[in-house]
């Protein structure tokens, strides 16, 4: 249902790209904030439960084992985080910002509505 809620509402959003939109000092409390948004995404959550049991026989050393089970995370969240930036920064036009964001909403509600469809009759049975 979050995600039905979340597309709807990139669906409806105006990217707006104007120089007085953009204030330039704030870039450490953005640093800031897209850190702890990263550190408390559920993804990276669920990455390291999934792969975590993998690397505990990697090295004889657990330390180590995690030492670079953390490390490639930060090369692969880092490196798609900074194609991503790179990318973005490069759409100086609103009208393309525009379409970039209702064609990145209409996939999730494409995929929210397709998860609901699938659910839908395992909840009702739950709920029955």
């Amino acid at each position: 249902m979050y995600l039905i809620y979340f597309s709807i509402d990139t669906l409806k959003s105006k990217v707006n790209l104007s120089k007085e939109s953009v204030d330039k000092n704030k870039s450490k409390s953005w640093l800031r904030s897209g850190f702890l948004i990263g550190i408390s995404n559920p993804k990276d959550i669920l990455f390291f439960i999934a792969f975590f049991p993998a690397f505990f026989n990697v090295t004889d050393n657990k330390t180590a084992s995690m030492f670079l089970l953390l490390t490639i995370w930060v090369i692969l969240d880092y490196a798609l985080l900074f194609l991503l930036s790179f990318f973005f920064t490069k759409v100086s036009k609103e009208n393309t910002a525009n379409k970039i964001n209702k064609c990145s909403g209409s996939i999730l509600l494409l995929i929210a509505c397709f998860a609901l469809y699938t659910s839908a009759p395992e909840v009702f049975q739950v709920l029955a």
